[in-house]
């Protein structure tokens, strides 16, 4: 069987936007003749980024780039969950036909169901990635994203499938509105932020991973440094909370302390950490105690400690 190889995703001109409520129509559970429903724990649906599991069974995150994958039959594709008014893609993949389908939508903070995909041929098996494409707790003058809880998989007439193997690397990137690629969708003109022109697919690590056939991880927030964080004049104090990267990298949730979100460090093991901010590469940060190359280093030695099959560290 061979497959296209899959196009980039940070070409999506005719990618169609659901606004948040809009996909969420309430469904008859009783019409469906073969409803499968399939928990996000289930070992056939892969996690890419980090991720708590709750004692439900429900999987919760909130950092961009997260990615839910896995292979189904079936006529429709419906997720249950609370997606915190975050802002997802969804690449589904015709493994017989070959084809691609780029589409996105909104949500609501609240759990609903979202139509991921309809009219499917019931022949064919889909490989499908919902990709969070908004960073944590993002700020607009309106807007402040919560946290994602994905707690059901819906597949009508149709079921789960094995899922593919997994790409060869691993590539954890920590960064900030360069790696999560904020306002990227945005026109120059455009002076508010919108959640709609942010989109983790379009940065130049996301880009990068795919190119070395790589998984990618997304611990990066706008603003954020490892001296100080760069926040708008009028924001400041109601954007950002103070934090600094050495203080938030150790969360497994970004927007809880660790201490409530314990982080699993065998979860999700990189082959490669690459750190880059524009924050301090124009500032004369680094030959201070709490520099870029200070926080590297340590961060080396605690990421040995916990992930001994760790490779190599990029600066």
């Amino acid at each position: 069987m061979q497959h296209q190889q899959d196009p980039q995703q940070h070409q999506q001109d005719h990618a169609t936007f659901t606004r948040p409520g809009l996909a969420a129509k309430p469904v008859n559970l009783a019409m469906c003749q073969d409803l499968a429903r399939v928990k996000p724990v289930d070992k056939k649906v892969q996690i890419i980024g980090r991720y708590v599991v709750s004692p439900n069974e429900t999987i919760q995150y909130d950092y961009a780039g997260v990615t839910v994958r896995f292979v189904f039959v079936g006529t429709r594709l419906r997720l249950r969950m609370n997606g915190g008014r975050n802002h997802f893609n969804v690449v589904l993949h015709g493994l017989t036909s070959g084809e691609y389908q780029h589409s996105r939508f909104g949500t609501d903070d609240e759990i609903a169901e979202y139509v991921i995909a309809d009219h499917l041929r019931p022949d064919q098996a889909y490989d499908v990635r919902i990709v969070k494409r908004t960073e944590p707790k993002l700020r607009t003058w309106v807007t402040e994203f919560a946290l994602v809880e994905l707690v059901e998989i819906l597949i009508e007439n149709g079921k789960l499938l094995p899922a593919l193997a997994r790409p060869p690397r691993r590539i954890e990137f920590v960064g900030d509105s360069d790696t999560t690629a904020y306002q990227v969708c945005g026109e120059t003109s455009d002076t508010t932020p919108s959640p709609q022109n942010q989109d983790v697919t379009c940065s130049w690590a996301h880009i990068a991973s795919q190119h070395v056939q790589a998984e990618a991880s997304f611990v990066a927030w706008s603003g954020k440094g490892v001296k100080k964080n760069a926040c708008h004049c009028l924001l400041k104090y109601c954007a950002c909370d103070g934090l600094v990267v050495p203080e938030l990298y150790p969360r497994a949730l970004a927007s809880l302390p660790a201490s409530e979100a314990q982080m699993d460090w065998g979860q999700w093991v990189p082959d490669a950490v690459v750190i880059l901010s524009l924050i301090h590469i124009s500032e004369p940060t680094r030959l201070l105690s709490i520099s870029y190359a200070v926080f590297c280093l340590k961060k080396k030695k605690n990421t040995i400690k916990n992930r001994n099959n760790i490779n190599s560290l990029v600066i």
